[in-house]
């Protein structure tokens, strides 16, 4: 699935889910969350991952416009911001997924969602 915001000070999450069992955080079972500062954390549920190359949550910021795909090849699910891999599981998501959201501002937005279902 990909999809864009209009703004980069708002927060949200966006991704996949296993299922819709509520509107809180720990739904979205592989998500970009978009924090309102325009910071960008990955998450896999409630946990948030640490990148690497900081040794922080934050995977780097996100301004208006931008572009985030989370898919599952591979049986692992990859994360990318317009249009580089910034992040993949080692483990494969449980099915059916479907796409799922967390909106913390008001007036927060996803746009252009989408899901390509490859064979």
């Amino acid at each position: 699935m990909e999809f864009t915001t209009a703004e980069a000070n708002t927060a949200k999450i966006c991704g996949l889910g296993n299922g819709d069992n509520g509107q809180g955080e720990g739904d979205v079972d592989f998500g970009f969350d978009l924090m309102k500062n325009g910071k960008v954390r990955i998450r896999l549920g409630l946990a948030l991952k640490t990148n690497p190359a900081t040794g922080t949550k934050i995977w780097g910021t996100y301004a208006a416009n931008d572009l985030f795909k989370v898919a599952v090849e591979s049986a692992r699910v990859k994360f990318y911001k317009n249009g580089t891999l910034i992040y993949s599981t080692t483990t494969a998501p449980a099915y059916p997924l479907c796409v799922d959201t967390s909106f913390f501002t008001p007036n927060a937005t996803i746009n252009g969602a989408k899901v390509q279902q490859v064979p």
